[in-house]
């Protein structure tokens, strides 16, 4: 919990009204689909900044765009649309999980680093420099640094 604890108080004032369940149950979910390091750190802040863990998002009783869920998959299928909202957070974090992984393997293919290998995430395409990647990509090191602390 200390990684959205840390991210909750650098948000804007206002934006902060996490579903503490919503919360709660993304972050057990995230630990439970990956043990790398920057995967979870990365899903940890694509789900704060893609949705701030309110359940309205979570539970796709609300929906701005063609992204869908805590983390805003773009579903490619009917299967991925049921998958980013299920009530079940783990296969929300699954599909967000493997689109992680299926971006930077494109972009580390064609030589990206850092948070530019999130970029197909972020905007459908392999970007260098590119700021919606920037602010959800986590290396890791975050997470490291506070869960040394405990």
């Amino acid at each position: 919990m200390s990684i959205a604890t840390t991210l909750i108080s650098q948000a804007p004032s206002g934006y902060a009204n996490p579903h503490k369940p919503s919360l709660e149950g993304i972050l057990k979910a995230i630990v439970a689909v990956t043990t790398e390091d920057w995967e979870a750190e990365t899903l940890t802040k694509i789900a704060w900044w893609e949705t701030g863990f309110r359940k309205e998002y979570v539970d796709c009783t609300t929906v701005n765009s063609k992204a869908r869920g805590a983390f805003q998959v773009v579903p490619f299928t009917r299967a991925e649309v049921l998958d980013a909202c299920s009530s079940n957070f783990e296969i929300q974090a699954k599909l967000a999980r493997d689109r992680l992984r299926s971006s930077r393997t494109q972009c580390e293919r064609l030589g990206f680093r850092g948070s530019d290998v999130i970029s197909v995430y972020t905007t459908g395409k392999c970007q260098r420099n590119e700021p919606l990647a920037r602010v959800r990509f986590g290396d890791g090191t975050l997470l490291r640094s506070l869960m040394n602390q405990q």
